[in-house]
């Protein structure tokens, strides 16, 4: 269900949602904990993934289409958190192990950087410009050109962050190394290229 759309509908807390007086714990409370559960209703989906509610009436008989009590979940998904732990060395030699525990939900309008690849992003974009310190400068280009050139002019792009350091990244260009890397990789292409749009200028009589 990669970049499938939908709604958020429930959110399933700790069991815990009691004060000891016995009143409701407050909603930004809860939001500080990890919930167990949340459920999506997926836009234009009629598949049922989860089990049906049954009422009261209908427990020991099972689920009836004819009751209005007993609920379907047409395109209801339930997300559990997930938990994905990894040790990051860097070029210098440090090293840390990382854990990261999340739903794997992002707002629909908010993207990775890596998913804007090869992507026109009209009517515009609002970039944030946090280009990781440890990033050497062929990387620190890279994404500063991905965030740049996604929009079709500058006028649809609204910057977040833009500092002197990513102004730098801008005025300074390629890397030699990124240049160099490149012309490695596509000479022999851009050489026989540039051979047959001769030879179709040539066959075409155009001048």
């Amino acid at each position: 269900m990669s970049d499938t759309t939908g709604t958020i509908v429930a959110v399933d807390f700790a069991p815990s949602t009691k004060l000891p007086d016995g009143s409701s714990v407050p909603t930004e409370l809860l939001l500080q904990h990890q919930p167990r559960a949340i459920y999506v209703k997926l836009d234009d989906v009629n598949l049922e993934f989860l089990p049906p509610s049954v009422c009261a009436a209908h427990a020991l008989a099972g689920f009836s289409e004819t009751s209005d009590m007993c609920k379907c979940h047409a395109g209801l998904v339930k997300l559990t958190p997930h938990t994905v732990c990894w040790r990051f060395v860097s070029s210098d030699g440090f090293a840390v192990n990382v854990q990261r525990t999340g739903f794997p939900i992002q707002p629909e309008k908010a993207c990775s950087l890596y998913a804007l690849q090869g992507t026109t992003t009209d009517p515009g974009l609002i970039t944030h410009f946090d280009v990781p310190k440890r990033a050497g400068a062929d990387i620190r280009f890279l994404i500063v050109y991905v965030l740049l050139s996604r929009v079709r002019n500058l006028k649809s792009l609204l910057s977040v962050n833009l500092s002197d350091s990513i102004r730098e990244v801008i005025e300074s260009g390629p890397p030699d190394g990124l240049v160099g890397e490149f012309e490695r990789i596509f000479a022999d292409k851009l050489a026989a290229t540039s051979r047959k749009a001769e030879t179709a200028r040539q066959a075409l009589g155009w001048n």
